[in-house]
Formats: C-alpha cells, structure tokens, sequence
C-alpha cells in the first residue's frame, strides 16, 4: 500500500499538470479572431499612408497581433498609389505599426518603376522603410541586382544594399 501511494500522487500531479497546459491553450484561442477578406488602412489627417488586404487573417486585438495570408500592402504617396507589396504570409504588428512579410515577396513601386523579389521583408511604416538581410533581386531598366540585403524607402527610392552585384539583360 505505502508502495502505490506514491505512484498515485505522481499520476495526479501529472493529469493536473496537462489539464492546466489545455487550459492555457483554450485562453489563447479566446483571444484570436478570425477574418476572412481583412482590410486594414492607416489614415494620418485626411491622407491615407497605407493599407493591408488579407485573404484570411487571425487577430488578437488585445496584443494588437495580426497573422495574415495573402497579404497585399498597399503604398500611398500624394493619395496616389506608389507601391505594392505582396507575399505568402504576414505578421502586422498594430501597435508597434511594423510588418513582417514572407515566401515570395515581391515589392513592386510605381513611382520608381522598379521590382524587388525575396523570401521575406520587414516593413517599418512609423519610420517608412523597408528591409531584408537575406537575398534580394532588383529589376530595374534591364539591369539586374542580386544583393544579401538592403534598406529603402516603402516605394524602392533611396536603396541601399548589402554586397550586391549588377548585370544587365
């Protein structure tokens, strides 16, 4: 009898144990909402800066998390359209206004008349400004960059990359 005794005790403190994690997983989920065709825009004064579309999202509005798929940023300069950014996944952050872009990203400006291709972007819409420290590809006039990295404003003006090559097409 003394022998089970303690092997009874450890089986409780084990089933409490996994009860408590499950707990702790349904309060997480409590807060995630879930939203299909998600619009979003930032709107200083009358002017809006930017906006993401969403084919599918889930919001914890308490931490201000947005987990995106499909993501479409959309870039406005004047009230008129300067660049596009799309990808696979994405992750905004509404308080920090910070973006995390990834799997085939591609960042197209219609003022600068340029396409930037990579596998993930950061986007900073506080300070404007985009960067990767991974391997980008930059289309402009023909000529093609291939760089580990790099900085720029939202709409691909003001690039500065991380050791780059250029060739032209």
């Amino acid at each position: 009898m003394k022998q089970s005794l303690p092997v009874f005790f450890f089986s409780c403190a084990l089933c409490l144990c996994s009860c408590r994690k499950e707990k702790s997983a349904d309060n997480n989920m409590e807060n995630m909402t879930f939203v299909k065709n998600f619009k979003l825009s930032e709107i200083k004064g009358t002017e809006k800066k930017w906006d993401i579309f969403c084919q599918s999202s889930l919001m914890n509005e308490a931490e201000g998390i947005l987990k995106c798929t499909g993501p479409v940023i959309s870039l406005y300069k004047d009230e008129k359209l300067s660049a596009r950014i799309t990808g696979e996944n994405g992750i905004l952050n509404m308080h920090e206004k910070k973006s995390f872009i990834k799997t085939d990203v591609e960042v197209r400006s219609l003022t600068e008349d340029v396409k930037l291709y990579s596998n993930d972007l950061f986007f900073d819409s506080g300070k404007s400004k985009i960067w990767s420290y991974n391997g980008v590809r930059v289309l402009r006039n023909n000529i093609e960059t291939r760089a580990n990295g790099f900085t720029a404003k939202p709409d691909l003006s003001k690039i500065n990359f991380i050791r780059h090559e250029t060739k032209k097409l």
